[in-house]
């Protein structure tokens, strides 16, 4: 019985380091510096990306790297409802409304994403 208990458990033990091992890899996994609230808007691996905020918030394009490797911040900022980001790996820049931003892109088949999140006002009192 005890050794029933023990096998069981070992197996519920090994399923959870497992899952822990795909989510903890996975191409949505939150990059440092992006608030709980931020969402995934839009990816780019070696072709230009963009989104157009419904509402004023802040943008944040993660990169470089491949899905699985570990991100960082080349760009972030405040974006105005109806105003357009687009991260375009082939030319190396980062645009909001056609506007060129100042950010460190990388050429090639970089992986980007593209993350955004309203402000607090925008999300209503509470919150």
């Amino acid at each position: 019985m005890i050794g029933n208990m023990i096998r069981s458990l070992g197996v519920i033990l090994c399923a959870v380091c497992i899952s822990g091992i795909f989510i903890g890899c996975g191409p949505n996994q939150r990059p440092y510096g992006v608030p709980i609230k931020g969402q995934l808007m839009a990816e780019a691996a070696g072709h230009a990306a963009s989104f157009t905020a419904p509402k004023y918030g802040t943008i944040w394009i993660a990169g470089p790297g491949h899905p699985g490797q570990e991100r960082y911040i080349v760009f972030s900022g405040l974006i105005k409802a109806g105003q357009t980001v687009t991260i375009d790996p082939t030319k190396r820049e980062v645009t909001v409304d056609g506007e060129k931003q100042k950010a460190d892109v990388a050429g090639g088949n970089s992986y980007y994403q593209l993350w955004y999140a309203p402000t607090e006002e925008e999300l209503g009192p509470g919150l």
